[in-house]
């Protein structure tokens, strides 16, 4: 029963991904960071996975290692001043702490998101001008 739950949250999860603005959240050294990535796209269902591209210039590519954890907030329509804010910011000036839920040994979420996929780089790629993170994902609110 979990099983076909946690299915049906994914589907009704990935329709939602084409169609709103993201925001990826993590943590560096403790502090917590969001970027807006260029794309975002679902790659496999069997080994739920997502597909995360940014510009080489972002201020997270750092953080790309195997293994590190990081979330993709799916915005709700009721976050249309936020996505503004985001996206006409650069870094860290993007964080607004009253926004997000930061919960010890949790990567930070997006209050009153659509959903969030919490994942886990499993690959990463750079090309050109773009970088790719290929995330596991761990888990789906």
């Amino acid at each position: 029963m979990e099983s076909q739950r946690r299915n049906s949250r994914e589907k009704k999860s990935f329709r939602w991904l084409g169609n709103s603005v993201c925001v990826l959240s993590t943590y560096i050294d403790g502090l917590p960071y969001t970027c807006v990535p260029a794309a975002v796209h679902n790659l496999h269902r069997d080994t739920p996975s997502l597909l995360v591209c940014f510009d080489r210039r972002s201020s997270l590519i750092p953080l790309f290692t195997r293994g590190h954890e990081f979330a993709v907030n799916i915005f709700s329509p009721d976050h249309e001043l936020l996505s503004e804010h985001y996206t006409q910011r650069a870094g860290n000036a993007r964080w607004l702490e009253e926004n997000w839920i930061c919960s010890e040994g949790e990567v930070p979420s997006l209050a009153g998101a659509q959903t969030v996929f919490f994942c886990s780089i499993a690959e990463y790629i750079p090309y050109y001008t773009h970088h790719f993170a290929v995330g596991v994902i761990e888990d789906i609110k």
